[in-house]
């Protein structure tokens, strides 16, 4: 179960990367639904391991603490988010004037792409730091 959780993350991660990196609908109507099933399997698999490991006397507070993080993260999100993705274009605008050529290929670089990227980017992480931690926590210290 540890390794469906932090491959779901990292997979919503990598799925919301590359969905921002499309500029046709196809794609990414396609790759919107990869980011529900692997953010869906993450949300599912991580309260399974949490239900699993966390003792009865505090599973209530846990579960509560829970549901106030994931509320105060969306919130935060919905107000936090537009204001990332302005700033993030005006350094794209400033800098590169919102655009990278790569020999023949340009690169749009608008402040929703970047805030995305930097979305998905520290989802892949997140994931990564999961899937570490919950390795460590399997290894027998010696005494």
């Amino acid at each position: 179960r540890e390794t469906v959780f932090t491959g779901a993350v990292v997979a919503t991660g990598i799925a919301i990367v590359v969905v921002a990196s499309v500029s046709t609908l196809t794609p990414a109507v396609f790759l919107g639904g990869v980011i529900g099933a692997a953010a869906g399997s993450a949300y599912v698999t991580g309260f399974t391991l949490l239900q699993e490991n966390v003792s009865d006397e505090l599973r209530g507070r846990t579960f509560a603490t829970l549901y106030t993080v994931v509320r105060v993260c969306l919130l935060l999100s919905l107000t936090v988010g537009p204001f990332a993705a302005s700033a993030l274009g005006a350094i794209a605008e400033h800098t590169v004037e919102n655009k990278v050529e790569i020999g023949s290929l340009t690169i749009s670089l608008p402040g929703v792409r970047l805030a995305l990227w930097l979305g998905g980017a520290i989802t892949i992480l997140a994931g990564m730091l999961a899937h570490r931690r919950m390795r460590r926590a399997h290894e027998v210290v010696p005494s």
